[in-house]
């Protein structure tokens, strides 16, 4: 099998504990004092590397769960002043707080006043303006993807090398813990796929540009009544890479959403090679993956039956039988 461009990261893990929000909140109060009030405070959600919570006056932190993840922290915290000033369509987060890593919060934390607006959910969208919401998205993605890029490396900002560091850590994940769960003609097919996977990737030359990296419902933010975005939030993965990547997410919205929005960005200049189509699939197909990697990690039990279905849902499974 072709082999991977970086070193793989750091190996498992045990994500720290901050289900007693009484003591994160004392903890917060003691890094950022100016923040108060900030019990009680309440869950807003939990992503593969950070929990978000919401204070008392209306602050948003987000805790590290993983390594690495206080660099991607202070990436946004340079990155983002820099959007401003280039004018970025929605509004963004602007980070008041790096926490840096220590006893109370092991991988550090960022923290910023909260943006108006609610997530942008389908039921949202079902209710709302729908082809206002995809041309604000495709607006977005127009502006984000024309930002000048020589700037970047020196706020941090990554090229393609993080998609290769972050593939390879997926795959030795995959690799180590799936034999357990699946069957031989299963990781015969795992192995395939990975293959193809690689072969499409390495295949691209297109344009490099700014993403997010991470555009989808739980990252943009609508007015209640759906008619319209009003922000963005979430920078952590931010990247120069392919811009497909960009409109990944918008697939577990829904298929004719992601087309959609793709087409709204060509009718506003943004330009669509003839291959990313396929390059999307793809990236729908590598979706279970990153959840593998992160269950095996924190030392979590991995469900074969639950695997199994998602690698079967995504396609990765197709046509597979154990006879």
């Amino acid at each position: 099998m072709k082999d991977f461009d970086t070193a793989p990261p750091g190996g498992r893990w045990t994500p720290p504990d901050f289900s007693d929000l009484e003591r994160v909140a004392l903890d917060l109060e003691a890094f950022a004092p100016d923040a108060e009030p900030i019990a009680p405070l309440r869950l807003l959600g939990e992503g593969f590397f950070s929990v978000a919570l919401a204070t008392a006056s209306d602050h948003v932190f987000r805790l590290g769960t993983a390594p690495g993840v206080f660099e991607r922290y202070e990436k946004e915290w340079r990155l983002l002043p820099w959007l401003r000033e280039h004018e970025l369509p929605l509004e963004a987060p602007r980070p008041r707080w790096l926490l840096v890593p220590g006893d109370a919060f092991p991988f550090g934390g960022t923290g910023y006043p909260m943006l108006p607006g609610v997530q942008m959910t389908a039921d949202l969208i079902a209710q709302g303006d729908r082809a206002a919401l995809i041309r604000q998205i495709a607006e977005l993605l127009v502006a984000l993807h024309a930002m000048p890029t020589e700037e970047l490396a020196a706020l941090g900002v990554p090229g393609p090398e993080l998609e290769r560091t972050w593939e390879r850590e997926w795959h030795e994940a995959s690799m180590a813990v799936l034999p357990s769960v699946l069957s031989a003609p299963e990781m015969e097919a795992v192995a395939r796929w990975w293959e193809g996977f690689l072969d499409v990737r390495d295949a691209y030359n297109g344009p490099l540009v700014l993403l997010h990296r991470d555009i989808g419902d739980e990252n943009l933010l609508a007015s209640e009544d759906g008619s319209h975005l009003v922000g963005v939030i979430d920078w952590e993965h931010a990247a120069v890479g392919d811009p497909m990547y960009d409109f990944a997410h918008l697939r577990f919205i829904g298929l004719d959403f992601q087309r959609e929005a793709i087409e709204a960005y060509q009718d506003l200049g943004g330009r669509v090679d003839g291959g990313m189509h396929e390059r999307l699939d793809w990236n729908w197909q590598l979706a279970p993956f990153p959840g593998i990697s992160r269950t095996w990690r924190r030392g979590e039990q991995i469900d074969g039956d639950e695997v199994r279905a998602s690698l079967q849902r995504h396609g990765v499974l197709e046509g597979v039988t154990n006879d």
